[in-house]
């Protein structure tokens, strides 16, 4: 349906959820790529759980596993109570993209049905409801793919940090032993392969996640450019106003038209929270921070 349509406008507006389904669906495959990986990561995991007798090390793992569950349950809310919704009421809001191709008078769909016309008609009950239920079915099976994504990254990572944080506490209680003791390289030959375990461990999560998340980062970054650029085009307004001879109109035309200029030299800008705008003037200052502070944490390491 997105080549279908020839309208600009309907493919701009298709660009948003059609772009986040097609980047889903590339995660899932790159998901199922690595299945081996995950199998050996989940099996570590279980062996980890299952080898850990000291009372502290499992509440720290426990805390870390809460941690990763918080995560899962934040993007599980964020996730379907943005994406289902979307689904079920943009349909119905103005700008939708099937308001631009059909009349107001048609009841609305998320997503284009002209291609299904010559067939049947997609306004009559229960052809409908059908389309109507499957765009919201689709919406719930994006949103489960993502959601298991950020699940299998939030496991993953969480356990290493547990990990990571046993060894840490295991290396500062090694000055309860003499150095020269049995108990001594007891504790160090443990700490020394739960570390080799974290490590391969790490490989095999950055091996899974990889692909994931270049395949996020590209797509955010092609939904902001492509949000900036639209951004961008409000800007010219005033300079295509200020090209034409507007002072030969009359004055009472001519200052309306100043005032579409002046207007026009604040265009709407897309921001982060309202803290800052994502631009390359916005990008360049957080780079020109993010080096500052990196010099003078290296100079107090010095």
């Amino acid at each position: 349906m997105f080549w279908y349509d020839k309208s600009v406008n309907v493919k701009i507006a298709l660009f948003g959820p059609t772009g986040v389904s097609v980047a889903c669906v590339f995660k899932y495959f790159a998901i199922s790529y690595h299945l081996k990986n995950i199998k050996e990561c989940l099996k570590q995991i279980q062996k980890d759980w299952e080898m850990t007798t000291c009372k502290n090390d499992w509440e720290i793992m426990v805390n870390y596993a809460k941690k990763g569950n918080n995560v899962t349950y934040f993007c599980i809310i964020v996730m379907y109570g943005g994406g289902v919704s979307h689904q079920s009421v943009a349909p119905f809001l103005p700008g939708s993209p099937t308001t631009l191709l059909r009349n107001s008078s048609d009841r609305p769909l998320l997503y284009p049905t002209s291609m299904f016309d010559p067939y049947f008609n997609t306004q009559k009950s229960p052809i409908y409801e059908t389309f109507y239920l499957s765009h919201i079915l689709m919406g719930v099976v994006v949103c489960t793919m993502m959601v298991s994504t950020c699940n299998l990254g939030a496991i993953l990572v969480t356990h290493i940090c547990g990990q990571i944080e046993i060894i840490i506490r295991r290396l500062q209680s090694l000055e309860n032993y003499q150095s020269n003791g049995e108990n001594f390289d007891q504790s160090l030959s443990a700490i020394i392969q739960r570390h080799n375990k974290v490590i391969k461990l790490s490989l095999y999560t950055e091996q899974i996640l990889r692909e994931v998340c270049l395949v996020e980062v590209v797509a955010a970054t092609l939904f902001i450019c492509m949000d900036e650029y639209y951004c961008l085009l409000f800007g010219k307004i005033g300079d295509s106003i200020y090209e034409i001879n507007w002072y030969n109109f009359p004055q009472k035309n001519s200052s309306n038209l100043v005032m579409m200029i002046a207007i026009s030299q604040n265009p709407q800008q897309i921001t982060a929270g309202g803290l800052f705008e994502l631009s390359f003037k916005g990008f360049s200052s957080v780079l020109k921070t993010s080096v500052a502070y990196l010099n003078i944490l290296r100079m107090m390491e010095l």
